[in-house]
């Protein structure tokens, strides 16, 4: 139920979305629920960090409450970190299907017993599990889409897959404003239901041609010549892959650094600006911040393809770094003046996060595509997870102001610019086989 790769289309053909054969719809659809349910468990700790910190430590200090705080989401982006390593070695050995089908299951059970969680060492032992299947799942589903999809369409599909991501952070705003006035424990039992789909993986998706072709390949060499099958991590730092590994590597980092020190304490601010549980103005705030990321991701395809995978890269980086700022100086209260800045936040970051979807599996041959963009997605998850307990501290030296350390934090992004100098474009090039 795979596509193969087809040609690319001939100008004035019509829509790219005509003439996608139902088996890479089905693909793609599944793809898109599994991130969707990643972004979902990935932003519930950031929605409940203030009554689950206080509740467990039993004060509501907010030098505590950020610092400990911090260090629990320090361990979910270190899990998510491995996750990408290691389910991308996974996938790329045993298959996509069978990585993505694991990865699901590990963090929705994870999120589940988080809202069973005793201590804050318990919560931060089950989100570095939970971390560990996000991370698995997006290296899958972003290689899945891109080896399935016909070559004409594979940009725009890549570009609405970065959607579910988003989307999941919209489902996470909904959940929590139906569920949280029952407690925070009970907006993680509700992030459990994502482990129901993989039913549906199971029983609907088969392995990608381009994968099974690459395994066969891989197979005959390793019978052979007797090398071990599978991929292996010191194969992306051979001389044809070293260049781009370690630009891609720093490219995702300093994105992924930015985009959670300076959002993961963004519920906790609008509380503070409140004055109180603020339910519904953080739900409101992480839906128009959704919004403004769905956007980005609709529009990401035709963004790079017209100007390119580096310009719009570029793009993205820049105007993060502004509209983060802007919003963290500039916002005094949890009024309409935050949900515009914050959907522009949206917006922003969801460009660059799209055009990674997009750029990161051309940079990788089939073999080593998963554990390509595994390495180089989440490497940037142990300086993310430093940068997050150490934007903590600046929180705690600042005397809590978020604002203050938002602000200085978003120019993180701009770092971003240096990788992307040495970075090949890939625009119009095939996927490489």
């Amino acid at each position: 139920m795979s596509a193969a790769p087809e040609a690319p289309a001939a100008p004035g053909a019509g829509p790219w979305w005509r003439g996608i054969p139902p088996a890479a719809w089905l693909v793609f659809a599944v793809c898109w629920l599994g991130g969707m349910c990643d972004g979902l468990d990935s932003i519930l700790f950031s929605l409940t960090l203030q009554p689950a910190i206080s509740s467990l430590t039993g004060s509501g200090d907010p030098a505590l409450v950020s610092r400990i705080g911090a260090q629990v989401q320090a361990t979910f982006l270190v899990g998510w970190m491995a996750g990408g390593l290691v389910f991308g070695l996974v996938a790329d050995r045993f298959g996509r299907v069978k990585a993505m089908i694991a990865s699901i299951f590990l963090y929705a059970a994870m999120t589940g017993l988080c809202g069973l969680a005793r201590t804050p060492v318990q919560l931060g032992v089950f989100r570095c599990l939970t971390g560990l299947g996000v991370g698995g799942e997006l290296v899958v589903v972003v290689t899945m889409v891109a080896e399935t999809w016909p070559e004409r369409a594979r940009v725009q599909a890549l570009g609405l897959l970065a959607s579910s991501f988003q989307a999941g952070y919209l489902a996470a705003a909904l959940v929590f404003r139906a569920v949280a006035p029952y407690g925070w424990r009970w907006v993680f039992a509700a992030g459990a239901a994502p482990a129901l789909l993989t039913f549906v993986v199971r029983f609907g998706v088969q392995e990608p041609e381009r994968w099974r072709a690459a395994d066969a390949r891989r197979a005959a060499s390793a019978a052979a010549t007797g090398a071990p099958p599978g991929a292996r991590l010191a194969d992306l730092f051979g001389p044809a892959l070293r260049a781009r590994t370690i630009s891609a590597a720093l490219l995702s980092s300093a994105a992924l650094v930015g985009f959670w020190v300076c959002t993961t304490w963004v519920p906790t601010w609008i509380q503070g600006l409140v004055g109180g549980p603020a339910i519904a103005e953080k739900s409101r705030a992480t839906i128009v911040f959704s919004l403004g990321a769905i956007l980005a991701t609709t529009l990401a395809g035709t963004i790079a393809d017209r100007l390119g995978r580096r310009p719009a890269l570029a793009l993205g980086l820049c105007a993060s770094t502004a509209t983060i700022a802007t919003m963290f100086l500039l916002v005094r209260s949890a009024g309409p003046g935050l949900f515009v800045a914050y959907g522009a936040v949206g917006f922003a970051t969801g460009l660059v996060v799209a055009t990674l979807y997009i750029y990161l599996p051309e940079l990788f041959p089939t073999r080593l595509r998963a554990t390509g963009k595994g390495f180089a997605f989440n490497v940037g998850r142990l300086l993310t997870a430093g940068g997050v307990v150490a934007s903590g501290a600046l929180i705690a030296a600042l005397h809590g102001s978020f604002a203050l350390a938002g602000a200085a934090l978003s120019a993180v992004w701009l770092l971003g610019l240096l990788p992307l100098l040495g970075a090949p474009e890939t625009r119009g090039d095939p996927l490489p086989d």
